[in-house]
């Protein structure tokens, strides 16, 4: 993607998405591109927005706060994505528990995995 002005991501023959690194990157048409581009991969994390819209409610039980509420789409099922380099540590008690499995040290950067109630997620941290 660092030599490429314009890629095409294909899946199964078929092109799910073209566009700039960064459009493709930032902005995937699909689940699958989200999935694909990225290392590591993007969390992608199902669930239904709650009656608010405010809330993403995880299929086992947990609710993720959502920075901006979509209440035309409560109810609705969805699947959030979130880049691991867009997860920050916090103090505890403030934003969401993630529960620490494994912890890779790969030189620069640390990756490690964890789980939001039963949901697996990963993030990549500077040492």
């Amino acid at each position: 993607m660092t030599l490429a002005q314009r890629v095409i991501v294909m899946n199964k023959g078929v092109a799910e998405q073209i566009g700039t690194p960064s459009e493709v990157y930032q902005r995937p048409a699909s689940l699958f591109v989200a999935g694909f581009i990225g290392s590591p991969a993007m969390n992608l994390l199902p669930g239904t927005l709650s009656a608010d819209g405010g809330q993403l409610l995880l299929t086992d039980g947990m609710a993720l706060p959502l920075p901006a509420a979509k209440p035309q789409w409560a109810g609705r099922p969805l699947t959030l994505g979130i880049r691991p380099e867009h997860i920050q540590l916090v103090a505890q008690g403030q934003g969401v528990p993630l529960q620490l499995q494994t912890l890779e040290l790969l030189g620069a950067d640390n990756l490690a995995h964890g789980q939001w109630g039963r949901t697996r997620g990963d993030r990549a941290a500077v040492a």
